[in-house]
Protein backbone atom coordinates (compact mmCIF):
# COMPACT_ATOMS: atom_id res chain seq x y z
CA UNK A 1 0.00 0.00 0.00
CA UNK A 2 -0.60 2.58 -1.38
CA UNK A 3 -2.49 1.59 -4.34
CA UNK A 4 -4.06 4.13 -6.83
CA UNK A 5 -5.22 4.34 -9.82
CA UNK A 6 -8.55 5.28 -11.14
CA UNK A 7 -11.56 3.73 -10.29
CA UNK A 8 -14.71 3.12 -12.90
CA UNK A 9 -18.03 0.97 -12.65
CA UNK A 10 -18.01 -2.26 -13.91
CA UNK A 11 -19.69 -3.24 -16.94
CA UNK A 12 -21.12 -7.05 -16.35
CA UNK A 13 -21.31 -7.63 -12.55
CA UNK A 14 -23.64 -4.85 -11.67
CA UNK A 15 -23.12 -2.16 -8.34
CA UNK A 16 -19.12 -2.86 -8.53
CA UNK A 17 -16.36 -0.29 -8.92
CA UNK A 18 -13.42 -1.38 -10.38
CA UNK A 19 -9.65 -0.46 -10.07
CA UNK A 20 -7.60 -1.94 -13.22
CA UNK A 21 -3.68 -2.40 -13.49
CA UNK A 22 -3.34 -3.58 -10.04
CA UNK A 23 -0.74 -6.33 -9.86
CA UNK A 24 -0.13 -8.10 -6.94
CA UNK A 25 2.13 -10.06 -7.76
CA UNK A 26 0.60 -13.16 -9.79
CA UNK A 27 -1.15 -13.36 -6.69
CA UNK A 28 -3.22 -16.83 -6.66
CA UNK A 29 -7.32 -16.89 -6.64
CA UNK A 30 -7.55 -17.87 -3.07
CA UNK A 31 -10.86 -17.69 -0.43
CA UNK A 32 -12.38 -17.33 -3.57
CA UNK A 33 -16.34 -16.24 -4.15
CA UNK A 34 -18.49 -15.26 -6.61
CA UNK A 35 -21.21 -13.29 -4.45
CA UNK A 36 -19.99 -10.62 -2.59
CA UNK A 37 -21.59 -7.96 -0.45
CA UNK A 38 -21.15 -4.53 0.65
CA UNK A 39 -17.83 -3.52 1.52
CA UNK A 40 -16.22 -6.86 0.33
CA UNK A 41 -13.09 -5.93 -1.27
CA UNK A 42 -12.01 -8.62 -4.51
CA UNK A 43 -9.03 -8.71 -6.19
CA UNK A 44 -9.36 -10.70 -9.98
CA UNK A 45 -5.93 -12.07 -10.30
CA UNK A 46 -5.76 -12.57 -14.19
CA UNK A 47 -7.49 -8.92 -15.06
CA UNK A 48 -5.42 -7.36 -12.15
CA UNK A 49 -8.27 -5.78 -10.95
CA UNK A 50 -9.65 -4.66 -7.24
CA UNK A 51 -13.75 -4.29 -6.84
CA UNK A 52 -15.88 -3.07 -4.38
CA UNK A 53 -19.33 -3.78 -4.09
CA UNK A 54 -21.70 -0.95 -3.32
CA UNK A 55 -24.82 -3.74 -2.56
CA UNK A 56 -24.92 -7.43 -3.13
CA UNK A 57 -23.74 -8.44 -6.27
CA UNK A 58 -22.54 -11.43 -8.49
CA UNK A 59 -19.08 -10.68 -10.18
CA UNK A 60 -19.50 -11.74 -13.96
CA UNK A 61 -18.10 -11.58 -17.07
CA UNK A 62 -19.16 -12.24 -20.73
CA UNK A 63 -19.19 -15.61 -20.11
CA UNK A 64 -20.99 -15.91 -16.92
CA UNK A 65 -20.27 -15.80 -13.58
CA UNK A 66 -16.20 -16.26 -12.61
CA UNK A 67 -14.68 -16.09 -9.22
CA UNK A 68 -12.24 -13.63 -7.43
CA UNK A 69 -10.47 -13.30 -4.09
CA UNK A 70 -11.99 -12.00 -1.27
CA UNK A 71 -9.00 -9.74 0.08
CA UNK A 72 -11.36 -8.23 2.91
CA UNK A 73 -13.85 -5.96 3.42
CA UNK A 74 -14.48 -2.11 4.48
CA UNK A 75 -16.26 -1.68 8.05
CA UNK A 76 -18.52 0.98 9.68
CA UNK A 77 -20.72 3.71 7.95
CA UNK A 78 -20.77 2.47 4.13
CA UNK A 79 -23.00 5.21 2.88
CA UNK A 80 -20.48 7.29 1.51
CA UNK A 81 -19.11 4.26 -0.65
CA UNK A 82 -22.78 3.82 -1.83
CA UNK A 83 -22.39 7.07 -2.85
CA UNK A 84 -19.19 6.95 -4.66
CA UNK A 85 -20.96 3.58 -6.53
CA UNK A 86 -23.81 5.23 -7.61
CA UNK A 87 -21.68 8.46 -8.90
CA UNK A 88 -19.20 6.46 -11.29
CA UNK A 89 -22.82 5.09 -13.13
CA UNK A 90 -23.58 9.33 -13.38
CA UNK A 91 -19.94 10.97 -13.40
CA UNK A 92 -17.39 8.03 -15.02
CA UNK A 93 -14.06 7.33 -14.06
CA UNK A 94 -12.73 8.99 -10.33
CA UNK A 95 -8.91 8.42 -8.24
CA UNK A 96 -8.80 5.85 -5.84
CA UNK A 97 -5.99 5.47 -3.16
CA UNK A 98 -6.21 2.38 -0.92
CA UNK A 99 -3.95 3.04 2.57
Amino acid sequence: LPIEGMAVHSMWSGPVFLMGGVNLEEAPLENDAAFLSLGDIAYHPSHHEIGIPYSTTQWREPVGSVYVTRLGRIEGDLAPLVEIGRSLQRKGACKVIFR
